[in-house]
């Protein structure tokens, strides 16, 4: 564009029989706008590129990025008089940048009517999940959970069964089983980040005590005999009452 204005600046010149001084100024002139023209548009280009560049770290940096995923079967844990929730797989990764998270879940027992149940998470870990066969060997994710930038965690959710007492039936799937929804909230924006609702048939779990079951195994008809632990054979208290010592020599007998 600049060559043909000065192109079109000397035919000019030349027609109109200027001189050399009135060419000299005209061409300086000439040049210092096309100067600024240049200096605009580089200005313009380097604008527009941080402007794109600032909108897009602000998206990256004000918006928390957060994958949740939840995979396995859930599980039912009986221990004594309790029943928990167990989600066995959890991943939680938090892909912002500079910008950290502070996650919280909320599980939901649905029923008819509209209605939904609590279910509160559990702060310590479920031992009756951890040394069951069905378990992951993950540890156990404790809410809320903060997550910082570029950060991921793993591990399994536990949450207390304590919705008895609604006059509402539980809602079930078509195979008979209870449907769950979990929710993650954002707590900084009191938002929820990932909703999933949970259903397929649930892996249960019970877990009784130990002393109740050995009564139990004792009191079972044709159970082995109980030994010590140097495995001899140890003798009943009780004596049967047919089972009489004779007064002589102190053997004993039973009647004929």
């Amino acid at each position: 564009m600049s060559c043909a204005a000065f192109t079109f600046l000397g035919i000019w010149a030349t027609f109109a029989n200027k001189g050399r001084g009135w060419v000299l100024w005209s061409s300086f002139l000439l040049g210092i706008f096309f100067l600024f023209v240049a200096a605009y548009k580089a200005w313009a280009n380097e604008h527009r590129a941080w402007t794109v560049e600032h909108l897009r770290v602000t998206e990256l940096t004000q918006k928390p990025d957060v994958k949740i995923a939840v995979h396995g079967l859930y599980a039912h844990v009986a221990e004594r008089d309790q029943l928990f929730v167990i989600l066995p797989d959890v991943s939680i990764a938090n892909q912002s940048h500079g910008l950290r998270v502070a996650l919280t879940a909320d599980l939901w027992m649905l029923r008819s009517g509209g209605m939904e149940g609590w279910c509160s998470p559990e702060a310590k870990p479920v031992l009756a999940w951890e040394q069951s066969h069905h378990s992951y060997r993950n540890k156990s994710l404790t809410l809320p959970l903060n997550l910082e930038p570029r950060s991921a965690d793993v591990g399994y959710l536990a949450f207390s069964h304590r919705v008895g007492g609604f006059g509402q039936e539980p809602l079930v799937d078509e195979h008979g089983h209870w449907r769950y929804r979990i929710d993650f909230k954002d707590i900084h924006a009191d938002s929820v980040i990932h909703q999933e609702e949970i259903t397929g048939r649930p892996l249960r779990i019970m877990r009784v005590r130990r002393s109740a079951a050995r009564s139990a195994r004792r009191a079972a008809p044709g159970s082995p005999p109980h030994r010590g632990r140097d495995g001899r054979r140890r003798r009943s208290n009780r004596r049967n009452p047919q089972h009489r010592r004779s007064p002589r020599n102190g053997s004993s007998r039973l009647p004929v």
